[in-house]
């Protein structure tokens, strides 16, 4: 979203965005992203569409409950992206006889290199059994109005 916006306005967005993110709580986490996506209808509607597109998934750490150490351990794709590099790098096969076989190569890369992944350290893990049977239905609507910004014909 930042993209849509001059490079200070970008910056100053990112901090605001991020100070959002770090909030305790759910409800003050949300209240912040939705006072941004309010401004943002108003002075660039392009950026205040690519934030409410994924607002609430931006937010599930918090909606179920899961503490700032946890959280900032949870809230990067790198661990994905990371496991997504080794695939690419050990699997050189064009051609997969079936989708079993797919299966048990990756699996063979992942038990491979799991001893060179770093651990979750196990006292973080403790509050996420009694977040995940808390989670029992989605969170209220925002009542965020898409932007209806439709880019000039050209």
């Amino acid at each position: 979203m930042v993209r849509h916006l001059k490079k200070d306005e970008a910056e100053q967005l990112s901090v605001r965005l991020q100070a959002a993110w770090e909030k305790e709580t759910y409800t003050e986490a949300r209240t912040a992203l939705h006072t941004i996506h309010a401004e943002l209808t108003r002075s660039c509607p392009k950026a205040a569409v690519s934030l409410s597109e994924g607002l609430e998934e931006t937010l599930t750490l918090h909606r179920l409950g899961i503490g700032k150490k946890l959280r900032d351990s949870l809230k990067t794709t790198n661990i994905i992206e990371n496991l997504n590099s080794i695939i690419t790098h050990r699997t050189r096969v064009k051609r997969w006889s079936s989708s079993d076989q797919r299966h048990r190569w990756f699996a063979a890369i992942f038990l491979h290199y799991e001893s060179r992944l770093t651990p979750i350290d196990a006292t973080l893990m403790q509050d996420l059994p009694i977040a995940m049977k808390g989670e029992s239905k989605p969170p209220e609507p925002l009542n965020i109005i898409h932007s209806t910004y439709a880019p000039p014909n050209s």
